[in-house]
C-alpha cells in the first residue's frame, strides 16, 4: 500500500513538473514570438530609414546642382546685361544660353518632383 502511495506521489510530482516545464516552454515561445515581431518592426524601420537617407542624399545633391545652375544662369544674365550696349549679338547669344540653362533647370525640378511623387 505504501509502495502504491509512493508511486502515485511520484507520478503526480512528475506530472506537476511536466506541466511546469510545458508552461515555461509556452512562455518562452511567446517571448520569442514577441521578439520576432519587434525585430520585424525594426527591420521595416531600418529599410524606411535607409530609403529616407538615400532620398535626403539625392535632394542634397540636387540642391547643390540647382545652386550651381542658378549661379551659372545669373552669370549669363549679367554678361548679357553688360554686353547689351557693346555687342547686342553676343548679348543675344548669352540670353539664348541663359534661356537654355533655365529650361534645363526647370526640367530637373520637374523630374525631381516626379520622382518624389512616385515614392
Amino acid at each position: 500500500m505504501i509502495l502504491i502511495l509512493f508511486l502515485t506521489t511520484l507520478c503526480l510530482t512528475l506530472l506537476v513538473q511536466l506541466i511546469h516545464l510545458r508552461l515555461i516552454n509556452l512562455y518562452k515561445h511567446q517571448q520569442i514570438q514577441l521578439i520576432q515581431g519587434k525585430l520585424q518592426k525594426y527591420e521595416i524601420k531600418t529599410v524606411n530609414f535607409t530609403a529616407m537617407e538615400e532620398n535626403n542624399h539625392n535632394l542634397i545633391e540636387f540642391y547643390n546642382n540647382l545652386g550651381q545652375s542658378i549661379v551659372a544662369l545669373h552669370i549669363q544674365l549679367q554678361a548679357a546685361q553688360k554686353l547689351w550696349k557693346i555687342n547686342p549679338t553676343q548679348a543675344h547669344s548669352s540670353i539664348v544660353q541663359a534661356c537654355n540653362l533655365s529650361g534645363n533647370i526647370m526640367q530637373e525640378i520637374r523630374q525631381l518632383f516626379r520622382n518624389i511623387d512616385e515614392e
